[in-house]
């Protein structure tokens, strides 16, 4: 695959792992394309540190530098926004930068989302899984029903899984009334503190998170680079993990003053 096609990777989170590409560069053929000499160019996934790109004009593929370069300094393009385990997927290497990886995610599957709202609000009656289906029908009709959700680098919860939890937990009456309008996300804006509702929620999105984090293994080898590359992605995703669970914990607190006494 060439490296300046700098295109999206979208992986299926659901059975399969190949990549379906498009490609985000000013390209208007069909590609994908193979392009020798720009292909020798590395990646970085810093933004200030790139300093060419591939552009499009007419029937020519170019690139110019976009800052001076020094003799002898590297030449560094941008393969696409892609994790570090996109990278080692689809190019065999993770980038070392000390500066970490912006574009990391921690991807929640949809079947550990759905199994874990199954077993919290769809086990308890047949009237409970009737219910729950036809809330996940509707939420589903709404888009927050995805394949997977990306939790970012800082560890916040995606909006549409906290939407989806949400609906997924909520009384007869909120439903009713979410059913009813035509609100799509309802988010942290929906999400009070100290509300028995809100700790159902955060309750839930822990268990998702322990859910996703029985998909990485205790250890690794490491006696290859690559298995040492894979144990870096392994570490980069917990520690985003870690951080989301951090953040659930946050959502589900009563805030207090900030002489430390609990709002009357």
């Amino acid at each position: 695959m060439s490296r300046a096609f700098q295109g999206e990777l979208n992986f299926q989170c659901d059975g399969s792992c190949v990549p379906h590409l498009g490609t985000d560069a000013d390209v208007k053929k069909g590609g994908p394309f193979m392009i020798p000499v720009f292909d020798m160019f590395n990646h970085s996934s810093v933004e200030a540190k790139r300093n060419t790109k591939l552009r499009h004009d007419g029937d020519f593929l170019y690139c110019v530098a976009e800052t001076d370069i020094k003799a002898g300094e590297e030449i560094l393009q941008c393969y696409g926004a892609h994790s570090d385990a996109e990278l080692l997927r689809t190019y065999g290497f993770v980038e070392a930068d000390p500066q970490g990886n912006p574009c990391n995610q921690l991807l929640i599957s949809r079947s550990a989302v759905l199994g874990v709202l199954q077993a919290k609000f769809g086990e308890k009656s047949p009237k409970a899984a009737a219910r729950l289906a036809k809330r996940l029908q509707l939420s589903a009709e709404r888009g927050l029903v995805l394949p997977a959700y990306s939790v970012g680098v800082h560890g916040a919860i995606p909006p549409k899984l906290l939407t989806l939890v949400q609906v997924a937990s909520m009384g007869a009456q909120e439903y009713a009334e979410y059913a009813e309008s035509d609100m799509i996300e309802l988010g942290e804006e929906m999400h009070i503190i100290g509300t028995d509702h809100a700790e159902v929620v955060t309750g839930a999105i822990l268990e998702i998170l322990a859910k996703a984090e029985e998909h990485y293994p205790k250890e690794l080898q490491c006696s290859t680079q690559r298995q040492r590359w894979a144990k870096h992605v392994r570490e980069v995703e917990v520690g985003i993990l870690r951080l989301a669970r951090a953040y659930c914990v946050t959502m589900g607190c009563e805030e207090s003053d900030s002489d430390g006494s609990e709002d009357e």
